[in-house]
């Protein structure tokens, strides 16, 4: 397009979005993984000329109980005011809206190595995002947004993704490999906005789920034993 520091989006109805370009601070530390206890921290500050404020912080503890036993947990916080995205369309429009958006996300992971060659890892997410808006706008043919007053439309949402992974692994031989794993995942969305953490939690794990279970068995073999062996009995 020609204009620095702008970013294009391809929409519908064969228009395009121009975005002001953006600039982004990022922060982290980490200690010493060598200890029982460590610990990562990632900040970040995204801003615009939109007055866009995007702030994120991940801090993830990780704790070795033993040699045999690992857990590490990581939590994700981010708010972002004064976004400005697509909120729907019609034949003869497409409206963004200003909005602030909330996501928290927590995530934890474990490991029991019972043998070097037995172990049982876990991995449960839930991941929760909210948008509010409070503004609308008409996207115009130069990429650029008009202010709206009459449009009408109510497209707050409430995300909710909820997964849970169990995994046993056994090598039974040298390259070969049995493996069980335990799926379950939930994933609910509409328009209510939930302000309480545990209420939203709740109705998530209230909300349909999927569960799934697989097996697989992975055996190597040796071919150039195979074959000397198959030699010997001919």
């Amino acid at each position: 397009i020609g204009v620095t520091g702008v970013q294009t989006y391809a929409l519908p109805i064969c228009s395009f979005y121009l975005r002001p370009g953006l600039m982004t601070e990022h922060f982290g530390i980490s200690s010493d993984y060598r200890k029982p206890f460590a610990l990562d921290m990632f900040v970040s500050f995204t801003t615009n000329k939109d007055a866009l404020f995007d702030r994120w912080i991940t801090i993830s503890p990780i704790l070795r109980v033993s040699d045999k036993l690992l857990i590490n947990h990581s939590f994700t916080f981010e708010y972002i005011s004064n976004d400005k995205g697509f909120a729907s369309s019609d034949i003869q429009n497409i409206y963004f809206g200003r909005r602030n958006i909330t996501s928290i996300e927590n995530a934890f992971t474990g490991r029991y190595l019972f043998k070097n060659n037995l172990s049982l890892n876990m991995w449960l997410r839930h991941y929760w995002m909210k948008g509010i808006y409070n503004k609308y706008y008409t996207l115009g043919n130069d990429g650029r947004l008009n202010d709206n007053d009459t449009y009408t439309g109510k497209n707050d949402f409430n995300f909710n993704s909820f997964n849970v992974d169990l995994t046993f692994n056994w090598e039974f031989a040298p390259g070969s490999n049995l493996s069980m794993v335990w799926k379950n995942a939930i994933t609910n969305e509409n328009s209510a906005i939930m302000q309480s953490y545990i209420r939203n939690f709740r109705e998530t794990l209230d909300a349909p789920q999927l569960n799934s279970f697989s097996l697989r068995i992975l055996y190597y073999l040796d071919y150039q034993n195979l074959k000397s062996r198959f030699r010997k009995h001919i």
